[in-house]
């Protein structure tokens, strides 16, 4: 493995110009960067006094020689990057963060979250969803939790109990919890015991519109724009760092503070 070591004024000379582009338009902007540089290099060949070669080689030379090896490292990052986006299900992938991110189709999001376990996706992959599921739903619905556990750690190795612990210990990955006062009013009407009055509040609280509070959040602070077209290339909204999808909960605070 090659290590590529530069000074950190070498790299910012372009990461300035790309730092707040969306992605989608980043190795665009880099290649015509690129065709800019080239020319500039060319023009070298038409100094016609050695005063202006000295003054080539004293004050663009120097900067030009820094721009290019800035730009080099970046196109190969963006290669890279490309390479291993190519080898993934990246857009079924953005598409589903998108769906969960707005908080409908949750069977349809569920079962490619299935079909990514299954399929061995990248463990991160698969991993990342589910808590994105969860922490968007206030935890995954009961059987959907046991399902996918399930599925995952088949998948993927029982060594990763530890993982599920950890992640439903600090509130990251869990699973709903069923309302008590349901609970308690069902088993007021004594039918059959605990278990049968579990099963009726089960019924009855998935058949009950609820709202999580990441959903009231995003009604309150409007983080899901709503019909906008948000311009990628020129953006107007910080939306667009998620491609119009959501609008971090941070930036909204602070534009209330603002306010």
């Amino acid at each position: 493995m090659r290590v590529c070591l530069m000074r950190f004024w070498e790299l910012i000379v372009v990461f300035e110009e790309i730092r707040d582009r969306h992605f989608s338009g980043v190795f665009n902007f880099l290649s015509t960067k690129a065709k800019e540089l080239s020319s500039d290099f060319e023009k070298r060949k038409d100094l016609a006094t050695v005063g202006e070669m000295k003054d080539f080689v004293a004050n663009k030379l120097k900067s030009l020689k820094s721009q290019h090896k800035s730009l080099a490292l970046h196109i190969g990052a963006s290669e890279h990057i490309i390479n291993i986006k190519s080898k993934s299900d990246f857009e079924e992938q953005l598409k589903a963060e998108h769906s969960l991110l707005e908080g409908g189709h949750i069977k349809e999001n569920v079962a490619y979250i299935e079909e990514a376990i299954n399929r061995q996706y990248p463990l991160m992959h698969s991993l990342r969803l589910l808590c994105l599921m969860s922490q968007v739903l206030d935890g995954l619905p009961k059987q959907d939790y046991k399902n996918l556990k399930t599925e995952f750690l088949q998948s993927y190795g029982y060594d990763h109990l530890l993982t599920f612990f950890n992640l439903k210990k600090l509130g990251i990955l869990t699973e709903q919890e069923q309302t008590k006062l349901l609970l308690k009013g069902v088993d007021n009407f004594k039918l059959g015991g605990k278990v049968a009055a579990e099963k009726v509040a089960t019924t009855v609280a998935s058949a009950l519109p609820r709202s999580s509070s990441y959903q009231v959040l995003c009604r309150k602070l409007n983080l899901i724009p709503q019909g906008e077209e948000i311009n990628l290339k020129n953006p107007s909204d910080i939306s667009y760092v998620f491609s119009g999808a959501f609008t971090p909960l941070t930036v909204r605070l602070v534009e209330k503070v603002r306010i």
